[in-house]
């Protein structure tokens, strides 16, 4: 008796660009649907208005030897009347945020169940248009699963203590290479939650010169491909909330199943002070915490400092966590 045949699923890999310097995560999931067992990628791509200034030979790409044909936003109605074309099982959307709205709306009209690896001004718009649409789709800032729970834990603790953080400041930093020209979507989300506590005085820097980067430990070979977080919370006083705060974060640091294969690094030997670190295997994933909690006559008591870094290198771990995705939607769809 012969092995079983396994059939594939086709995966629409959308924001492919012949420029290697755009696209990149894209490209980063493309290649990881071809290297999976269980995936194959479909043939054609959605990619952005630039391609229009290009011939038919200058809108192909290749993905790990497959060669991919790139279609601009306002050519989808040539899918209609290809032969070629087949509807894909799923989508991956990894182009930007000014265009969900209007590529969400055409997976929906089209009946395709989706994933949307960027968020913006529409999401809340295209979540709300999704319900009865019968198309399954997820709309994440972030597929990295550690980034996915540490902001669910995030968002559930902001619940749980709403306003009573009031008397802290925040600071953010966040570092991505040059092409990205918007404040990180994952970095907004934290900021909406530290805002739902009570911190409304907030500074974010963004870095994407790369002397700068380099300045703050990002390796010079993933300055074009990184993600590099930290938000730093400052409270005058005592807070019992910031406490707490700290107090959730080591343990999802120190007990969450996504850091089981992490090596941890745990020192609370100073009085008043505490870190622990989560280091990947692949050594492209870090997590750190740091609290600090001195006397400080200068500010008239007890000054309180939480610091959170999440330090990401090239784009494998946001693919491995866009295909778990997209096998969990699978599973749904069939199921349903």
């Amino acid at each position: 008796m012969g092995a079983a045949t396994i059939v594939k699923t086709r995966v629409m890999v959308n924001g492919l660009s012949p420029n290697c310097d755009k696209g990149k995560m894209a490209r980063d999931v493309a290649t990881a649907v071809i290297k999976s067992g269980d995936f194959e990628l479909h043939g054609y791509s959605l990619g952005g208005k630039s391609l229009n200034a290009l011939n038919g030979s200058e809108r192909r790409v290749d993905i790990a030897g497959q060669t991919v044909q790139l279609y601009s936003p306002n050519e989808r109605m040539y899918f209609a009347v290809d032969s070629q074309f087949h509807p894909p099982d799923l989508v991956v959307d990894a182009t930007r945020s000014g265009a969900i709205l209007t590529n969400g709306r055409y997976y929906i009209a089209q009946k395709w169940n989706f994933l949307m690896m960027t968020t913006g001004s529409d999401t809340k718009t295209l979540s709300a248009e999704l319900k009865n649409s019968g198309v399954k789709g997820i709309i994440v800032p972030n597929t990295a699963a550690e980034m996915v729970e540490f902001l669910a834990v995030l968002g559930k603790f902001a619940v749980e203590h709403k306003g009573q953080m009031n008397n802290c400041v925040l600071n953010v930093i966040e570092s991505h290479q040059k092409e990205k020209e918007e404040t990180s979507a994952t970095a907004k989300e934290a900021i909406e939650y530290f805002k739902e506590l009570g911190i409304e005085n907030r500074n974010i820097t963004m870095l994407r010169r790369q002397e700068m980067q380099t300045a703050i430990g990002v390796p010079e070979a993933h300055h074009g491909r990184h993600g590099w977080h930290t938000y730093e919370i400052t409270g005058y006083g005592l807070n019992q909330t910031l406490t707490e705060l700290h107090t959730r974060l080591w343990i999802f640091l120190s007990e969450s199943p996504v850091f089981r294969y992490y090596k941890r690094t745990e020192n609370e030997a100073t009085p008043g002070n505490a870190q622990i670190s989560c280091i990947s295997k692949e050594g492209d994933v870090a997590f750190e915490l740091k609290y600090t909690n001195v006397s400080n006559p200068f500010v008239g008591g007890q000054l309180q400092q939480l610091k959170v870094s999440q330090m990401i290198n090239g784009g494998a771990v946001y693919a491995k966590g866009a295909l778990d995705i997209l096998r969990s939607m699978r599973r749904e769809i069939g199921e349903g």
